[in-house]
């Protein structure tokens, strides 16, 4: 029971671990948008034509560029989550009785890596949705493109 005990304590501290580096993850991919549509909206520094339709994909891809860097903000927003703190599991199972300490522990590790998860979700979706509007914005600025030459 030790060795089994032991081995999803390893596994638990790993997945907090994974859900950790996750966290980290999306926020950097977050980033990344939000550099790749500021290097993209250079290209919309002013609209080079007059006509109408022109004007109009200018306004569309601004204004859609500047709903991927709102949604790319939002994932890197502050966020509260609960934290595993050293300290309440030392004083939480300090007068347990060995096995107890390491269930304790696992369950402790577990409900925390829960909670980083359900965030890391939440930014994830986040995310999807930046990426999404990116695509469009990509697409509109391809559009005036189009619409300029013309």
């Amino acid at each position: 029971m030790v060795e089994f005990e032991a081995a999803l304590l390893d596994i638990a501290w790993k997945n907090l671990d994974g859900e950790n580096n996750r966290f980290k993850d999306i926020d950097t991919k977050a980033i990344g948008i939000i550099t790749i549509t500021g290097i993209v909206m250079t290209f919309l520094s002013k609209p080079a034509s007059l006509s109408i339709i022109s004007t109009i994909f200018f306004i569309l891809a601004s204004l859609s560029f500047l709903v991927t860097i709102f949604l790319s903000v939002l994932v890197i927003r502050v966020r509260k989550a609960k934290s595993l703190s050293t300290r309440y599991l030392i004083e939480d199972f300090k007068d347990e009785k060995p096995e107890r300490q390491i269930r304790g522990m696992i369950g402790t590790i577990a409900e925390n890596e829960k909670n980083l998860r359900s965030v890391c979700n939440d930014k994830a979706e986040e995310l999807t949705w930046a990426v999404y509007a990116l695509g469009v914005s990509i697409v509109l600025l391809i559009l005036y493109s189009i619409s300029v030459s013309l």
